[in-house]
């Protein structure tokens, strides 16, 4: 029984495994080094505006050039951070490294929305079964994509806005449902602002989840 009961769950451990993984790779590749300038050290410059200054400021650059201003969010992080690690590389990437493995917790969130339908209890427990490990496969298969490994080692807003782009979905998936709590409409809400004060793509996903719900209002 116990064995049968394993298998049953199998798509639970892929699951678990894809976290792991994630992590596992992240955490292993963390280093004190940028592998570049530019926007990792622009965020950095940023984030020390903020604790140096108290305003949104690129500190190492004359007057406040808008046009090298990133949206604060990020920034935001990367001081809380400073605050309690000092000027610590590695623990910047830590912090993506987080926000990486709670995308692929997203994405199976995201996955799972299409299962909890009420047609569900019609379905042979098999073919549920059948699509449970399905989407444990592209779980995993997320989680072990190069772009997620890479950019979990810069210190850039890619992952924590691939975060709440994916929540977005999610609670977007959930509020279409007929008879939603509107509990759900203020986490789209929400994981939007934060989105876009992320990166400036937010406003994109703004106009796709608008469309979604519009459309399925009708």
């Amino acid at each position: 029984m116990p064995r049968i009961a394993i298998f049953a769950n199998i798509d639970k451990w892929i699951f678990l495994l894809a976290l792991v993984f994630t992590a596992t790779i992240g955490l292993a590749g963390l280093n004190p080094y940028l592998l570049n300038g530019g926007d990792n050290a622009g965020y950095i410059a940023q984030a020390e505006g903020w604790l140096k200054l108290g305003r949104f400021a690129n500190l190492y650059l004359i007057g406040v050039p808008v046009s090298d201003l990133k949206p604060p969010l990020f920034p935001l992080l990367l001081a809380a951070v400073e605050m309690v690690f000092g000027r610590n590389v590695s623990a910047f990437k830590a912090m993506n490294v987080l926000f990486a493995v709670a995308s692929v917790w997203m994405a199976w969130c995201v996955l799972r929305v299409g299962l909890e339908s009420p047609s569900d209890e019609l379905q042979p427990i098999a073919k549920q079964n059948r699509s449970a490990l399905e989407l444990a496969g592209l779980a995993f298969w997320f989680a072990i994509t190069p772009s997620l490994t890479f950019y979990s080692h810069e210190v850039l807003s890619d992952i924590p806005f691939t975060f709440f782009t994916l929540a977005v979905i999610f609670f977007c998936a959930r509020a279409a449902r007929p008879q939603a709590s509107l509990l759900n409409l203020l986490a789209v809400a929400c994981a939007l602002l934060l989105a876009t004060e992320l990166r400036a793509a937010g406003i994109i996903v703004a106009g796709a989840c608008a469309g979604y719900l519009s459309r399925n209002a009708e």
